[in-house]
């Protein structure tokens, strides 16, 4: 009976170990960022903790956007809402907006290994890319904003650029702020439009309070982004509530939060 006690609990803590090794992310596999392929490491900026999704629905026909409700849409992370359900229509436009916390150690890492990678013979920039690493953010919380849209190269997507540049950080200071700290709502701090140095506007928010200590530690059950703002499309006036939730428990890395 102790014998097969015995197997009955090896054979258990042997599927339990397969099957945390197939959940297990790949920088989690694999600590050493220089490792990294450059397909892991647009994975990690697109679809990870730190990358986070919004998409907006657009219908050229009734100048109005809706989809889904983030609670009742599965995994998706966050969408554009107006109430009722997705408009469809061959002239329908989708823009995904991707919301990547560059104050994050591990986006730094990927965007530095894609570095890397795309200049191998380059002397200096392992160390460059180093230091950029190990440099972080220390006093904000930094995300950096992307887009795209399907069908690709849609013409609406110059209207997402002409806004993010024309924007300042007066647009969307009042309305901005990361939610889930203890203290309350964290307020937008600064913003950085596009421009010839960088392509894409960034948001930034205070890490530490005015006694110094960190607002989000981790241990909250969730954070979110929420913004409210105008972006003019095809004649008529987008007004986005933006909403995109992160999970502070799978942000994690190398035993240690990362945000």
């Amino acid at each position: 009976m102790k014998n097969h006690f015995r197997v009955v609990t090896l054979a258990v803590i042997a599927v339990s170990l397969v099957v945390s090794l197939f959940a297990a992310k790949f920088w989690e596999k694999k600590p050493d960022y220089t490792t990294w392929t450059e397909d892991e490491c647009r994975d990690l900026l697109k679809d990870s903790p730190w990358a986070l999704p919004y998409t907006h629905v657009y219908n050229r026909n009734a100048g109005a956007s809706m989809s889904p409700n983030p609670s009742d849409s599965g995994d998706m992370r966050g969408a554009g809402r107006m109430g009722g359900e997705t408009m469809t229509g061959e002239r329908e436009v989708v823009s995904f907006l991707n919301f990547c916390l560059l104050s994050a150690k591990p986006v730094r890492m990927a965007y530095g290994r894609l570095q890397l990678l795309q200049n191998p013979n380059t002397e200096d920039l392992k160390k460059r890319v180093t230091d950029y690493i190990e440099a972080g953010s220390p006093d904000q919380i930094v995300f950096q904003i992307s887009y795209s849209t399907r069908p690709a190269g849609a013409s609406i997507l110059r209207d997402w650029d002409t806004f993010f540049r024309q924007s300042s950080l007066s647009d969307f200071q009042n309305t901005t702020h990361l939610t889930g700290s203890a203290s309350g709502n964290v307020r937008l701090s600064g913003y950085r439009r596009p421009d010839n140095n960088s392509a894409k506007p960034v948001f930034s928010f205070p890490r530490l309070n005015d006694k110094g200590e960190p607002y989000f530690t981790g241990a909250e059950k969730g954070v979110s982004l929420r913004s409210e703002f105008t972006v003019p499309m095809r004649g008529y006036r987008e007004k986005i509530s933006l909403y995109v939730k992160l999970d502070p428990k799978k942000m994690v890395w190398n035993n240690q939060f990362e945000f």
